[in-house]
């Protein structure tokens, strides 16, 4: 068909160039993806494969990086010269920060030249922040609710998630206290986290996960806590709007994990965990919440001129999209879970160019299969599947990947990665 010649050639464009380039004297230099740097200077490792060339590649590689932030940067010339086949290098090039930089993403490329004196520049990027607090990745934000008294704060920092917060109020009718939450309200029908650490500032100072009608002060809402004074767990609700606060309590030791889990008649159940598998019921709360809610972490000082800091990490909010997932591992947003017991569905090879085989269980379930980047997006959705898919993918840039597959109202994911 003449209307799919575009498409299909489109489709097949970057594994035909990465053919052509293994042709010849191919070789590609890449970073880490997803590199978070810190402080006043960085050793960046520059990693660099010969792909094409048997008899052992002459060509070269130059860091070029070109921001007001960088008070100098290494850019001698990475030689490669008797680089066998399928071998890679991996050189650190010294970069050295101005006193005055700021958070961001800083861009530059790699420089190759061939044997023939031609050159191509691969775009490489990293965040960095001059004291490794680094910004929340774009599903969430903040919000200081109600009269705090001092700006609270979120950021991802050391391979955890650092909430600062101010304000008298999560014991009264309305509340003072900061939140991260997701960007959009959304159905949520659980929520949970590890609180790694919370400061004991006073007898008002709390940090949990909430679910709320809105972001706003004495909103109706069910709220788990730990409060560091004394130990305990609280569950909390306000069943109206600026309406008094009812609450349930038990004694816990750190480690400890909070979950709450929406049921049936408007009931929420409140969890804790010393390992994030094995829960303890606090107790059940039943509040009327609007469909679409507000979601995140909550701290509060019981003071206005005091912040406390509290770290989390294994946030987990289960929406109808899947789960969105912040890890130790890494700051940007996970959609993954595993409602469905399939052990028999899988991924292979993994990782890969972009052509991938799906086994899948054998059912007499109707199965689909949907595809999301590492943000959430949908990139493809196939309803009718069955046995075994084989799926194209060279099109997509290198990165993480998650595969739904679906049988009638339950879900399991795969994670994948593509790396041409």
């Amino acid at each position: 068909v003449q209307s799919k010649i575009i498409p299909f050639s489109e489709q097949n464009l970057d594994m035909n160039i990465s053919a052509a380039w293994s042709a010849g004297n191919y070789i590609k230099p890449r970073i880490a993806n997803d590199l978070f740097v810190s402080g006043s200077s960085y050793n960046l490792p520059i990693s660099v494969t010969n792909y094409g060339n048997a008899a052992g590649t002459l060509e070269t590689v130059q860091l070029s990086i070109s921001d007001s932030r960088i008070q100098s940067y290494d850019n001698s010339v990475i030689n490669l010269s008797g680089l066998a086949v399928d071998n890679t290098l991996t050189v650190s090039k010294n970069i050295v920060f101005t006193s005055t930089a700021t958070n961001g993403t800083i861009s530059g490329n790699l420089i190759t030249t061939n044997s023939e004196g031609c050159t191509y520049n691969l775009p490489i990027s990293f965040q960095y922040s001059p004291n490794g607090c680094f910004a929340i990745p774009p599903s969430w934000t903040t919000i200081d609710i109600g009269a705090t008294g001092l700006v609270g704060s979120s950021c991802y920092q050391t391979g955890v998630y650092t909430v600062n917060g101010a304000g008298t109020g999560l014991t009264t009718s309305s509340d003072k206290a900061h939140m991260m939450k997701l960007i959009t309200a959304t159905n949520v029908t659980d929520i949970k986290a590890q609180v790694l650490t919370v400061q004991n500032t006073g007898t008002g100072a709390r940090a949990g996960i909430t679910i709320s009608e809105t972001s706003t002060s004495g909103s109706k809402r069910v709220t788990l806590l730990v409060n560091p004074s004394n130990g305990k767990i609280e569950f909390q609700k306000r069943s109206s709007t600026n309406g008094t606060i009812s609450t349930l309590s038990v004694t816990a030791t750190a480690p400890r994990w909070l979950r709450i889990l929406k049921s049936t008649g408007g009931n929420y159940i409140g969890y804790y965990s010393s390992n994030g598998t094995t829960w303890t019921q606090v107790g059940k709360q039943k509040v009327t919440l609007v469909t679409n809610v507000t979601a995140g972490l909550i701290v509060t000082s019981g003071s206005n001129s005091v912040l406390h800091t509290a770290t989390f990490n294994n946030l987990a909010v289960t929406t109808p999209g899947g789960v969105i997932n912040k890890t130790i591992a890494t700051p940007k947003d996970e959609l993954i879970t595993d409602e469905l017991d399939s052990k028999d569905f899988k991924i292979f090879p993994n990782p890969s160019n972009g052509i991938i085989d799906i086994s899948l269980p054998f059912t007499d379930q109707k199965q689909s299969l949907r595809l999301f980047d590492i943000n959430g997006k949908m990139l493809m959705q196939e309803a009718g599947v069955k046995n075994r898919r084989q799926l194209n993918l060279t099109h997509l840039p290198n990165g993480i990947y998650y595969l739904q597959l679906t049988e009638g109202v339950k879900a399991s994911y795969r994670k994948f990665i593509i790396s041409k």
